[in-house]
Parts: C-alpha cells; sequence; structure tokens
C-alpha cells in the first residue's frame, strides 16, 4: 500500500499532469499504441481489420490489408479496466472513443496493478523460497522497485507491454516453484495457461522457460522431474490444451486481418542472427543494459563465489543469459528504438533477481555480499536520477555515447535539457541490402568560399522533390546526412535544425522531424568538422508525394557547411 501510494503520487505527477498539466494525453503512446488498439477497435469503432491506418503499428499484407503487427496480450490485460472507464464514458456522457482522459488513466491504473501483482508475487517467491524474513524482503523489494528501470515505465509508459510481460513472467516462475514442490498437476496446468499467455503477450518472451533449470540443485534433480511430472500424457494433453487457449484467438485475428491463420506481422523487422551487437548491447552508452540497470552489475561478481558453490545452478544461468542476450541483441534495431534502457530485458527482472537473492542467500556473510548489497542500494538514488534525466530530455533518446553520459551524469538542473542535438538511427532490417532512392550532393564549389554560409539567411540550403513510384512499396525509409561544418564564433549553431518535412499531395502533413545540428553544447572553433545524423521513419509517402529535406537556421545564425549527401535508403 505504502508503495502504491507514493507510485500514484509519482504517476499524478509525471504522467497525469506533467509541466503542461495534459500530460495524460500521453498515457497511450508511441508502440503502446499498437497493443492497446484492439480495445477501440473491436469494441467501440468495430472496424477491427479495417481500420484507418497507422504506421505506428500497421504493416500491409501483399494484397494490402492492414495487420496490427503486435499480438494481443497487453491487451487483453488491459482490457478490464478499458471496460471500466467505457462504462464510466458512457453514464456520464464523457467521450467514449478510446482515448479520452477516462482511458488514458485506466491504462496508468492497470500498469500500476499488475506492477505491484508483480511485485506481491516476488515477495512470496522471497519469502517460500529463501526463507526471508520482513526486513530481507523490504530491503530486497525496495532496491528492486526503485532501483530498476521497470518503475520508469509504470510511470512514463503504462501502455508498453514491459509491465505486463513482467507480472506474468513472475507469476509464471512462481507457479512453476509452486508445481515443483506440490503433488498434483494443479500448478502446472496454471503454468502452462500462464506461458501462453505470455507468448501472445511478447513471443520472443518464451525464452523464459530456458530460466528454469536455474530453480534445480543438479541436472539429475532436473531430469527425473522432468521424466516424473511432465513426460506424461495425463499432463501433456490437457497443458498443451490450457497453453492454446491463449494463442488460439491471436490465430483468429491473424485471419481476420491478413486473411492467413499464421502470418509474421514483424515485417520489415528480423533479426541478424549472424551479427549480434552483444557487448553494445549490455555495456554501450547509447542503451546498455548494466549502464543503466546498474543494479544488475551485481550478477558480474557474485557469478565466481555462486559457481563455487553450485555449479549447475550458475552454468544454467549463465547459459540463459547467454541465450537471451545472443537473440535480443541479433534485432536489426538492436537498442529498441528511444525509450528509456535496454527494454526488453526488463521484462525478464524478476529472473535476474531470483537468481541475486540465491547469490545473497548462499554467500551469507562474506565482503562480496555486503558489498554488492550495497551497490544494489546505492542504485536506487541513481535509477531515479537516470529516470528522471530520460524523462525531460537530459539523456539524448537514441544517441548518447560515453562523453556525453560523462557530461551530464548526475546533472538534473534546467540547463541541462536538450543540449544535445543529432540523430543515430540504425538503418532498417535489410537482409538483401538497401537501394538508393534519392541521393544529393551539394559541395557548394560555386559558392564564394567553396562553402554554404549561414548567415542572415533563415532557410540555406533547401532541397524539395517529389516521390517517385519505387517509394510506394517501400515499408522504412532510412535518411543519411552527411557534411563538414565549421563553428566560428562561441555559441553559434545552437538554433540550426536539419528538418524532415513530408507532404502529400494535399500540401498536408505527413512527418515533420527538426533535428538540432549541434551535437554538443560546446563545439570547436574555426575547424572543420565531419557531421552525421540517421534517422530511420515508416514511410508515409506515395507516388506525387514531396519530400523536403532542409537547414532552418532559426536564429540566423553564422556557420560554414560544406560537402553535403544526403541519402533516402530503403530495403531492397
Amino acid at each position: 500500500m505504502v508503495v502504491a501510494i507514493i507510485l500514484t503520487g509519482m504517476i499524478n505527477s509525471y504522467r497525469w499532469k506533467g509541466e503542461t498539466g495534459e500530460a495524460w494525453k500521453e498515457c497511450i503512446k508511441s508502440d503502446g499504441k499498437g497493443y492497446y488498439a484492439y480495445l477501440p477497435s473491436i469494441f467501440i469503432r468495430g472496424d477491427f481489420g479495417n481500420e484507418k491506418e497507422n504506421l505506428l503499428f500497421h504493416v500491409k499484407t501483399e494484397e494490402g490489408r492492414k495487420v496490427n503487427k503486435y499480438t494481443y496480450g497487453t491487451a487483453l490485460m488491459q482490457a478490464p479496466f478499458f471496460a471500466f472507464a467505457h462504462v464510466y464514458c458512457l453514464v456520464t456522457g464523457t467521450t467514449a472513443d478510446g482515448f479520452s482522459a477516462p482511458y488514458q488513466y485506466a491504462i496508468s491504473f492497470a500498469a500500476l496493478f499488475y506492477f505491484l501483482a508483480g511485485i506481491f508475487i516476488l515477495s512470496r517467491i522471497i519469502r517460500d523460497v529463501f526463507a526471508g524474513g520482513y526486513a530481507f524482503t523490504f530491503i530486497a523489494l525496495s532496491a528492486f522497485i526503485f532501483g530498476t528501470p521497470l518503475i520508469y515505465y509504470v510511470i512514463i509508459y503504462p501502455s508498453f507491454s514491459h509491465i505486463y510481460s513482467f507480472f506474468l513472467i513472475t507469476l509464471a516462475l512462481f507457479l512453476f516453484l509452486k508445481w515443483k514442490e506440490s503433488p498434483g498437476d494443479k500448478y502446472g496446468f496454471w503454468f502452462a495457461a500462464i506461458a501462453g499467455l505470455i507468448i501472445i503477450t511478447r513471443p520472443v518472451n518464451i525464452l523464459f522457460v530456458c530460466f528454469l533449470p536455474v530453480t534445480f540443485s543438479n541436472a539429475e534433480e532436473c531430469i527425473n522431474w522432468l521424466r516424473k511430472d511432465v513426460l506424461r500424457l495425463k499432463f501433456l494433453i490437457p497443458a498443451s490444451l490450457l497453453f492454446s487457449i491463449a494463442i488460439l484467438p491471436q490465430l483468429l485475428f491473424w485471419k481476420i486481418q491478413s486473411g492467413h491463420f499464421f502470418y509474421w506481422s514483424y515485417k520489415g523487422e528480423g533479426f541478424y542472427f549472424n551479427d549480434p551487437h552483444f557487448v553494445d548491447f549490455l555495456f554501450s552508452f547509447k542503451k546498455g543494459f548494466f549502464i543503466y540497470a546498474p543494479a544488475f552489475l551485481a550478477l558480474i561478481p557474485l557469478l565466481l563465489p555462486a559457481f563455487l558453490k553450485n555449479q549447475f545452478r550458475t552454468l544454467s544461468f549463465l547459459l540463459f543469459f547467454i541465450l537471451l542476450t545472443y537473440i535480443l541483441s541479433s534485432w536489426y534495431c538492436w537498442y529498441y528504438s528511444d525509450a528509456f534502457g535496454m527494454r526488453p530485458m526488463m521484462d525478464f527482472y524478476s529472473l535476474f533477481a531470483f537468481f541475486i537473492l540465491w547469490q545473497f542467500i548462499q554467500l551469507r556473510e562474506s565482503a562480496m555480499n555486503f558489498l554488492s548489497g550495497i551497490w544494489i542500494i546505492l542504485c536506487i538514488p541513481l535509477n531515479l536520477i537516470f529516470s528522471y534525466q530520460h524523462h525531460v530530455g537530459i539523456f539524448h533518446p537514441n544517441n548518447m555515447n560515453a562523453q556525453k553520459f560523462a557530461m551530464v551524469f548526475l546533472k538534473t538542473g534546467d540547463e541541462y535539457r536538450n543540449i544535445f542535438g543529432g540523430t543515430s538511427d540504425n538503418a532498417p532490417y535489410a537482409p538483401n541490402g538497401l537501394k538508393t532512392l534519392i541521393h544529393i550532393e551539394n559541395h557548394f564549389d560555386a559558392l564564394p568560399d567553396g562553402a554554404l554560409n549561414t548567415k542572415d539567411n533563415e532557410f540555406p540550403c533547401s532541397n524539395s522533390m517529389v516521390a517517385d513510384s519505387s517509394f510506394s512499396s517501400a515499408e522504412k525509409i532510412w535518411i543519411q546526412i552527411h557534411f563538414k561544418k565549421k563553428i566560428t564564433s562561441p555559441g553559434d549553431g545552437k538554433d540550426l535544425l536539419f528538418v524532415v518535412h513530408f507532404l502529400n499531395k494535399n500540401d498536408s502533413t505527413l512527418l515533420y522531424q527538426g533535428i538540432p545540428v549541434k551535437e554538443y553544447p560546446q563545439e570547436e572553433i574555426g575547424i572543420w568538422q565531419q557531421h552525421e545524423m540517421t534517422l530511420l521513419v515508416a514511410n508515409p509517402l506515395q507516388a506525387g508525394d514531396e519530400l523536403g529535406l532542409y537547414f532552418w537556421n532559426r536564429s540566423r545564425e553564422e556557420l560554414l557547411i560544406d560537402d553535403l549527401d544526403i541519402k533516402v535508403d530503403c530495403p531492397k
């Protein structure tokens, strides 16, 4: 209850009100709109399978039909809260469109509910498995709640799938532990049903089953349990049916949308299993797991003493962690877009916590145990500061590096907000390579200094062109901007943007994004610097639409630009 009150206050301050007083409008945002879209489409508009296209989450089949790339599991878990909001809107006369204030608040409460439920289940695991007393449980849960980025998703991104996946995986672990220790198949059947829900909430999370050997003391115990309790037709047949209950509606949804019971809804996205970003995934300042969830660094120093205590459990965990990291880091966008931290790992936080707690119990009074515990406690204020920095724009969403991280480390003042420019998106998934749709080069050789001087010019270099038929089949386009720049006076360049502006044939804006060119608040004066910006967007363009790619010098500052090279690519 104390945690619920604290988190509700934080949600009210940062998500419901925010600095504008209307931050509640973004409770359902970004990827979360796709997960949630099933509910208003099915129960309000009645247009499921024929919705208006949304490039955030729709993909098109070869026949031009629209498919929601996200599975329906998150929407299923949000459904009771959605239903309450919908009834409230109907009774009170509030706009019942699925996105008015009651629905947005309801999704916030849904994330809070499932987070607290997951925490309660984790407390049961601590007490039942590790025989943790109240003090140990209190400290462990406090560190978990406030010392990991999961709290950020409760507050800021409640419509994303990660809180719901965290709850389901924690519940599955609890049921599995009960199944092991209890006679009969009751808990096994529940485990099978929850495993089905895990898959249709986030399919890759089926990897959680690879963690389960960690709960056994040795290989013999694990194999004997499999033979005795799992590999029996009396169990396997009903368990398979329960497992399928959650999956069957997804097959129906795919059929309605695509015309096929099985459909790869992540069209245009995929894994590069031959090129995983293993080290970047864990340690990069861009989004690295251990950098933005530093409490889990405690896993590393505890591995050796844990191995000496129980080789099977430690090796099982290592194999699980390596496999999980390998697969997740093989995703074409290994940093998983602009959200805070390495978000696909958050679904598995309770499994990491289980292994750390087992190490603490095994090592008891060791110095390593003590130091690791101190580190985890220190990570509470560290995580809260990191979360705040990301929320207010002190951390750049997709273009952090070691230098930038050091510049703003533990800085929370308003003067540090949005001081970093540029953008650094990976190329789209392109197993057959990329093809160039547009290529613009300008070396400004005809100008007096052989370079473009932006002084007193609001739009110093504009490029406008009309999309041809090659754009119509492109799911995603990748814009690469290369140029050299020279700053002539301190402070110049802070208001210079590179603008990407797409318009349809009726001059309505399809996409507008202004990217600050100045990457650091202080850059060297009087020398040429090579600059690169890359932007990946879902393609809204059709033949005849217009692309605008230009510099906007809002303060008409002086800056020299040369060797401008712009490419617009898409997968072959």
